[in-house]
């Protein structure tokens, strides 16, 4: 899991290592609600990450996220680190922590939310 945060999110580069991390990762029937894209509302499917990656990759130049820690207990892990990122047009520099929990089951991943 941890091979997902160490893609950049905007780049056409690692377009295809990060299908096929997520598609490694993800579990039928995986849900995300990661508020701060969806408005708190859960969605179904690794297609939502996927529409989130090409969101990031036609508004920056690159989307970065620095992982400070991995924690796992029980059947969840929790991601927690920075991101980073430079938009295409204004060249603007935006940044944050963030802090994501994935549950999962049978060694792949069922849901992330934030």
């Amino acid at each position: 899991m941890g091979e997902l945060y160490r893609c950049d999110w905007a780049s056409t580069a690692d377009r295809r290592r990060f299908e096929s991390i997520v598609g490694e990762l993800i579990a039928p029937g995986f849900e995300s609600r990661l508020g701060w894209r969806w408005g708190g509302q859960w969605r179904n499917g690794g297609e939502e990450l996927r529409a989130l990656r090409e969101s990031l990759e036609h508004d920056f130049e690159h989307f970065t996220f620095d992982l400070s820690g991995l924690e796992s207990a029980d059947r969840r892990v929790v991601a927690a680190g920075d991101f980073h990122g430079t938009a295409r047009v204004s060249q603007f520099d935006v940044g944050g922590s963030f802090r994501h929990t994935w549950t999962f089951a049978g060694g792949l991943a069922t849901g992330v939310r934030d």
